[in-house]
């Protein structure tokens, strides 16, 4: 997948997960955890979908990437660019 498209899948998939009331204004810049209140159960998920929707790697990434670093929507497309399957 190409970088516009893994940023729309990211996108959509960080909606999906969010609080109804977030959905229109949720961006890729925006923080996972402080801003989108993103917990742990919901990251997980996150990237579990991932892994089905953008062919994402997360057993390579995991043994690489250190996760806690990953702060906004923008990064995490970073990564699934890196570590696609």
């Amino acid at each position: 997948m190409d970088d516009e498209k893994i940023k729309k899948v990211v996108l959509e998939i960080i909606k999906s997960i969010v609080p109804k009331n977030m959905k229109k204004t949720v961006t890729l810049e925006m923080e996972l955890r402080d801003e989108l209140n993103l917990d742990s159960i919901k990251l997980i998920s996150l990237v579990t979908i991932l892994e089905e929707k953008a062919n994402f790697d997360s057993m390579l990434a995991s043994s690489e990437v250190d996760f806690t670093e990953i702060m906004s929507g923008n990064d995490l497309v970073k990564v699934v660019l890196e570590y696609q399957k």
